[in-house]
């Protein structure tokens, strides 16, 4: 439900959940790149692309549309979306994310249930609870479409002390360059401090930075 509060290893057991319920549907194991919109039709979940009326200062991306099980991604940012490699994948992802932690499926009939959920835009001002859904979401996308084990043995043959080799796992796990960074830095694969220079972990980054 909204404004939960997930344990990382919570939202990664549900974020294999799906992918578990996938591969049942597909037959045989996943292999990246996972297409989230197929893991969205394995849940019952169809996509639309529509105008999505938005107010002066918001942006919409995309919304949940619970009742009708949509995921609707917006005509109006379409253009803006598809200029970066992976960024439909990972919206889709992270709406599907939103439809995993915060509709309450036994209440889709229910007159009550609110019929929007705008999740790139939140309807109302940040409270603490909307961006705790936002990171949640966003953590269990990650998990998703770039599950530990499998980017684990990509992530070996690549140099990730530099661009080129973030940029083929991005490729193959069809998701953007900034989401593959956050995914290995949380790794402790690689991290890649503000000035866009590499280092192994965080750790010797900031030991590196108490030098000088």
């Amino acid at each position: 439900m909204r404004g939960q509060f997930f344990y990382p290893g919570r939202l990664e057991y549900l974020a294999n959940e799906l992918l578990g319920i996938y591969e049942r549907k597909k037959g045989f194991p996943v292999e990246p790149p996972i297409q989230a919109e197929m893991v969205a039709e394995s849940v019952g979940l169809d996509m639309l692309y529509e105008e999505i009326p938005q107010e002066p200062g918001r942006t919409i991306l995309a919304e949940i549309r619970p009742k009708a099980r949509l995921i609707v991604v917006n005509e109006r940012r379409l253009r803006f979306i598809e200029q970066f490699p992976g960024y439909l994948n990972t919206t889709v992802a992270y709406e599907l994310a939103h439809w995993w932690l915060h509709v309450d499926h036994a209440a889709l009939d229910h007159a009550a249930l609110p019929d929007f959920i705008h999740s790139s835009a939140p309807i109302r001002p940040e409270d603490g609870r909307d961006k705790r859904d936002e990171y949640n979401a966003d953590e269990l996308m990650s998990y998703l479409l770039m599950p530990k084990t499998l980017l684990l043995q990509r992530a070996v043959k690549v140099d990730l002390q530099g661009w080129r080799g973030l940029y083929k796992l991005r490729e193959d796990f069809g998701v953007t360059i900034s989401s593959m960074k956050v995914r290995l830095q949380k790794l402790d694969l690689t991290y890649v401090d503000d000035d866009g220079h590499f280092h192994k972990s965080h750790q010797e980054a900031r030991g590196q930075g108490s030098l000088f």
